[in-house]
């Protein structure tokens, strides 16, 4: 099946669906925006180049909601810590350290240890440092911004 593309709403053109990109988590054959002509673009959105009216921009608000990063808490600093402790390959290696204490390697479970915890620490020292950086980021953005 071919797509149909328009330069204006009254000339459509067929284009083979092999110059045209497939998504890759569903298969289906979807042009990506930023590869579309600005008509066939426009007449998707339901829109124009002018921008939407007054009343389309009430009813587009209402039927899908502000335009904005829902504000979610990451949690203290001890919780965002504690979750590093809850990925599989840590479980992994924390019970490879069990293991190694249980038959009397206590070295090695030393080294498994000090391993974990240090990736844990550097894994928390990034996330809670961008999640900081975040949050004083979208306390810069202006909230009342009218095109």
């Amino acid at each position: 099946m071919a797509a149909r593309t328009a330069d204006s709403p009254d000339q459509l053109e067929e284009v083979p669906d092999e110059k045209r990109p497939v998504s890759r988590l569903s298969g289906h054959v979807e042009p990506a925006y930023w590869s579309l002509e600005t008509s066939e673009l426009v007449g998707r959105l339901e829109t124009s180049t002018s921008g939407l009216l007054s009343v389309d921009a009430a009813i587009r608000l209402a039927k899908f909601g502000r335009n904005a990063l829902a504000s979610r808490s990451g949690g203290s600093a001890l919780a965002v810590f504690a979750r590093h402790f809850r990925s599989p390959l840590v479980l992994i290696l924390v019970f490879a350290a069990a293991v190694s204490v249980f038959v009397g390697e206590g070295h090695e479970a030393a080294i498994i240890g000090a391993i974990v915890l240090a990736s844990c620490v550097l894994s928390f020292t990034q996330e809670y440092g961008a999640s900081r950086a975040m949050e004083v980021l979208q306390q810069r953005i202006s909230r009342d911004h009218r095109a």
